[in-house]
């Protein structure tokens, strides 16, 4: 059977996916490990569940700089992807679709980004 080449856009749509989802379950995979743990009566580390007693202003603190840092690894790996190294990068910006009518209101997280070049712009 032939392989069928697809567009870059598909490719990073899909390296976006894959690595949202494995950013997301890594999380979710140590908080349930965690209470497996204390239900079978081994010992856990207290800083697992640090988290939740530090309070929610330092806990904020930290998501908006790791999804900060995530969303700039996130761009830079596009321009990587999609950009030639001739070309000339102008700019890069994430983008959230927050409008009432098409979008989400509440939308906090980047759906698409916008990459700016010297000769054409790219929507990843």
């Amino acid at each position: 059977m032939p392989l069928i080449t697809l567009g870059p856009e598909f490719e990073l749509a899909g390296a976006v996916f894959n690595l949202s989802r494995y950013y997301l379950n890594r999380f979710k995979d140590v908080y349930r490990q965690a209470t497996i743990d204390l239900m079978l009566g081994n010992p856990v580390s207290e800083d697992i569940f640090s988290q939740q007693e530090r309070g929610a202003a330092a806990t904020d603190e930290e998501d908006a700089a790791a999804t900060a840092e995530h969303v700039k690894l996130l761009i830079e790996d596009c321009k990587k992807m999609l950009i030639s190294d001739s070309d000339e990068v102008l700019g890069a910006w994430g983008l959230i679709d927050a409008d009432p009518v098409t979008g989400d209101p509440e939308e906090t997280e980047m759906d698409t980004i916008l990459i700016l070049a010297r000769d054409s712009y790219y929507v990843a």
